[in-house]
């Protein structure tokens, strides 16, 4: 039960309670009476199921940014990657040393405007952002902090297509480049052009992933190129697993690629 106790040698008052493991804990106040505020306000937690050990949230953002990044298992190992990144470029500069518990919404805030400031993108902005609070979502699961100050954080505006500075090539522009390229590379830019697949895409394309007859290619794998090892993974995201149409005209050329090759 909460109760407040004289320290051994000390002046003050000890508010003192039991934790949901049995042990006791203490806190010193100069008053009674915010010793026993203290200690009965931290035994209705526990009854309560919402206790924060006040020791937890002493591990420190870099620290824990590295548990984080372990056990996220259902991530590719490029994602991966460019977790690690943020984390080590744009987050430990910040917040390596800094516990989790002393983090706040003023702080994140601050530190995201500079982040724009200093000429990051928006959207790598949002991604080192995106970050630090997932990593901030986990200490708030395991009860290591009340809350995440990293939620409700105002960030830069994504640019809009009309800002974005993207060109598009029209019809007539694709086939002219083609008419340039190797006939190796003009098979594959017309593949990507007119199918929509992305480069890694058409890499990873097998014959058995050519359907001649319903003029359909099947999306299932793409090739990706990590300083020259290429390595085999699913689609970019889950709505890349898919099958797009493949033009009349296009069909006889693929079709030329699969003479005397297997399935696979």
């Amino acid at each position: 039960m909460a109760h407040v106790r004289k320290p051994s040698g000390r002046s003050g008052y000890l508010g003192v309670y039991r934790a949901p493991d049995g042990r006791e804990k203490t806190k010193l106040f100069d008053r009674k009476k915010d010793a026993q505020a203290w200690a009965i306000e931290q035994e209705r937690a526990v009854r309560r199921g919402d206790w924060l050990d006040p020791t937890s949230g002493k591990v420190t953002v870099g620290e824990y940014g590295q548990e984080w990044l372990q056990i996220k298992l259902d991530v590719k190992k490029s994602t991966r990657d460019n977790y690690e990144r943020l984390l080590r470029v744009q987050i430990a500069p910040a917040w390596a040393r800094t516990p989790v518990a002393a983090v706040t919404h003023e702080a994140v805030t601050t530190w995201v405007a500079g982040l724009h400031r200093s000429g990051l993108s928006p959207s790598r902005v949002r991604q080192a952002h995106l970050t630090l609070k997932q990593v901030l979502d986990l200490a708030v699961r395991t009860k290591r902090i009340p809350s995440n100050p990293a939620v409700g954080v105002r960030l830069p505006a994504l640019p809009g297509k009309a800002d974005a500075g993207r060109r598009f090539l029209t019809a007539a522009q694709v086939w002219a480049i083609a008419e340039q390229c190797p006939s190796d590379s003009a098979l594959p830019l017309h593949v990507m052009a007119w199918c929509g697949l992305r480069s890694g895409e058409v890499a990873g394309l097998q014959v058995r992933d050519f359907d001649q007859l319903g003029r359909e290619l099947a999306i299932r794998r793409a090739i990706v190129d990590e300083g020259g090892h290429l390595r085999v993974e699913t689609p970019k995201t889950k709505t890349s697993v898919r099958t797009v149409p493949v033009p009349q005209w296009l069909v006889p050329l693929l079709a030329e690629q699969l003479v005397g090759k297997g399935a696979d």
